[in-house]
């Protein structure tokens, strides 16, 4: 049985894919030294994984990210290569910025369905709450009902 949500994750992984690469060009263009230009293509990570929240977009940003940072931003012709002093704590920080984007946006999901529940949980609660006299409190009657008994004496009156 196929999910509902069968083609949101590549469309993600699209769109991330573009936004990597556009950040990828700028920052081989503004920033000059290596280790600063990894760190922006880790926090662009960051902020895709958060807004995609959705881990096989995520860890799909994640390599190609890898693979942009590593052609371009550290050889400038594409090619790619391993140097262990750089690459180890580039790998490692793509990886945690993942992981750090994964989690935010998973957050910032469950605290949006909580939202969206809140007032159907919330009003009867409330509700509840207010309707019911404590005993002792002074105000237990208050505010009078509308329709009062009129008062009853003697043998004249209503019954």
């Amino acid at each position: 049985m196929a999910d509902a949500d069968d083609g949101g994750w590549a469309i993600m992984l699209f769109a991330g894919a573009v936004v990597l690469s556009m950040i990828t060009c700028l920052d081989a263009a503004v920033v000059h030294s290596i280790g600063p230009r990894l760190a922006v293509l880790a926090v662009a990570v960051a902020v895709v994984a958060e807004r995609a929240a959705d881990p096989r977009s995520a860890l799909g940003c994640a390599v190609l990210a890898f693979a942009l940072g590593d052609g371009f931003l550290q050889y400038h012709a594409g090619s790619l290569g391993w140097q262990a002093p750089i690459d180890y704590p580039f790998a490692l920080g793509l990886l945690g910025a993942t992981a750090l984007g994964l989690s935010a946006g998973q957050i910032r999901l469950a605290r949006r369905r909580r939202q969206r529940m809140r007032p159907f949980v919330a009003l009867p609660r409330a509700a509840s709450v207010q309707d019911t006299p404590r005993p002792g409190d002074a105000n237990a009657g208050w505010p009078p009902s509308p329709i009062k008994e009129p008062p009853r004496s003697g043998g004249s009156g209503w019954r």
